[in-house]
């Protein structure tokens, strides 16, 4: 029995899955569906933990119960993918969500369509942020989250939204709350144990898009620029006044990249 990983589907045409951010949920695509719905089929995914998933979703294969890998989230998505009937889609994911479009397009390619990569890292964890996470995670689960919700903020969005967008933080800081300690601390394990999959970004052959904010303090832009690097022909933009929640920080010009991007790859209905 396939995990039920809680997905919506909207619009029509050639098919389109998305992955979102730790500590977010397809939400976090809510300004971009109703343009790409128009020429999409778009199925917008929740990650386990997230949104309206639980971490542990009915029929979860037992072996798959202990600590997590980006793989495992790769894996989520292609069943989705099954469920529905589809054998390719193009694939577009921010962060997590991108690390893990970025594995199916390279552990398997004949899946993937074309790939649209927000504010990611194709390489392992640095040192010094494994350390800040652990530390922060081990208060957390001494004092509660509620004091690191104005740091999550900071690595979450631009200083530019921080100044000001306050409605978009008030708005976003409850999901981020909602999330549980053991979810965070699953997903910090999995991030912090990640593989670099860099060396192996050449193999990608398929239309490639790249987009960074700026302002992004939790991956800055030399990561989204050396996953650009490693992918020919791939299209890096950053985006200005924007953090890491890119396509909340900046939708319009987020979602016209998108457009944009797919329209030149010819795969718009």
């Amino acid at each position: 029995m396939s995990p039920s990983i809680h997905f919506e589907v909207s619009g029509s045409g050639p098919p389109l899955i998305l992955g979102h951010s730790f500590l977010c949920s397809g939400e976090m695509w809510a300004p971009q569906l109703d343009a790409l719905s128009e020429r999409f089929t778009v199925i917008n995914v929740d990650f386990r933990g997230h949104g309206q998933t639980p971490m542990t979703p009915e029929g979860t294969d037992p072996a798959m119960t202990g600590p997590l890998s980006i793989r495992d989230l790769t894996r989520d998505m292609l069943t989705v993918l099954d469920q529905l009937g589809y054998e390719r889609a193009i694939f577009g994911g921010l962060s997590m969500g991108g690390m893990a479009s970025l594995r199916a397009a390279l552990d398997h390619p004949d899946r993937v369509r074309a790939l649209m990569v927000f504010d990611s890292d194709g390489g392992r964890e640095s040192r010094l942020r494994i350390l800040k996470l652990k530390a922060m995670l081990h208060t957390v689960r001494v004092i509660g989250v509620e004091p690191f919700m104005s740091q999550v903020a900071r690595e979450m969005f631009g200083r530019t939204t921080l100044k000001t967008n306050p409605e978009l933080i008030d708005a976003w800081i409850p999901r981020f709350r909602g999330v549980s300690l053991d979810t965070m601390g699953r997903y910090l394990y999995m991030l912090e144990h990640r593989d670099s999959v860099l060396h192996r970004m050449a193999s990608i052959g398929i239309p490639t898009l790249i987009v960074c904010g700026e302002e992004d303090k939790a991956l800055p832009p030399r990561h989204s620029e050396a996953i650009a690097a490693a992918i020919p022909g791939s299209q890096l933009h950053l985006v200005q006044e924007a953090g890491h929640l890119c396509t909340l920080e900046q939708p319009d010009v987020v979602t016209g990249l998108m457009l944009d991007f797919l329209e030149r790859a010819a795969i718009a209905d």
